[in-house]
């Protein structure tokens, strides 16, 4: 009988233990979905960000002075200084290359966890950040070394392109915003209030 009684009691801590691990399981998965979730959801703030900081259509003294050399070297003397503007997004994607990378590189992991919508996101992001860039290319190709004729109209629709931090109605920069706004609705699901202290602190670091 007594052996029946500590079986019974062996059985029954074995199903507690197991209860208890997996919730603890479930608490560790659901943390690191949250981690998770955290990461990517500055990640689209910061990509929105760095598209509007690369398509900045003002360019700083700073940024003139610090490119000079290496755009004179570029460039006929002729063309330097209609070749500045440009030059200075190319820079400036540059500086954000790094990061841009990472970011596209996290669709996969977004998609684990996150399903369809959020790596239809990342589709879009990339889709832009590919036609802005290709903008970008052709531009500075034309500006130059006079590459390719194109006529007025289609010239002005690449500036505003590589322009797009500066035109706030631009179908373009409209995706933009409706790119981070979707992903705060998706991420809004695991994160919860939270979300709202993560969207003050951006606000407040950019103004």
């Amino acid at each position: 009988m007594e052996s029946i009684v500590q079986l019974v009691g062996i059985i029954v801590t074995a199903i507690v233990a197991n209860k208890g691990l997996g919730v603890w399981e479930d608490q560790k998965i659901g943390s690191k979905r949250i981690e998770i979730a955290e990461d990517l959801f500055i990640s689209f703030l910061e990509f929105k960000q760095d598209v509007i900081y690369i398509t900045n259509g003002v360019v700083w003294n700073n940024e003139i002075s610090n490119n000079k050399d290496e755009l004179e070297k570029l460039v006929p003397a002729e063309y330097y200084e209609r070749c500045i503007s440009v030059f200075a997004y190319i820079k400036r994607r540059e500086k954000r290359r790094e990061k841009l990378v990472s970011f596209f590189t996290k669709k996969h992991l977004a998609y684990a966890y996150f399903g369809k919508d959020i790596y239809d996101l990342y589709d879009r992001c990339e889709k832009l950040f590919n036609e802005i860039s290709v903008g970008l290319d052709m531009i500075w190709e034309h500006q130059s070394h006079y590459i390719g004729r194109f006529d007025r109209e289609f010239y002005n629709s690449l500036d505003e392109l590589v322009t797009l931090g500066l035109r706030v109605k631009h179908p373009k920069r409209i995706e933009l915003e409706n790119i981070a706004e979707e992903a705060t609705k998706i991420f809004h699901k695991t994160l919860g209030l939270n979300i709202q202290k993560k969207l003050s602190w951006r606000e407040w670091l950019w103004g």
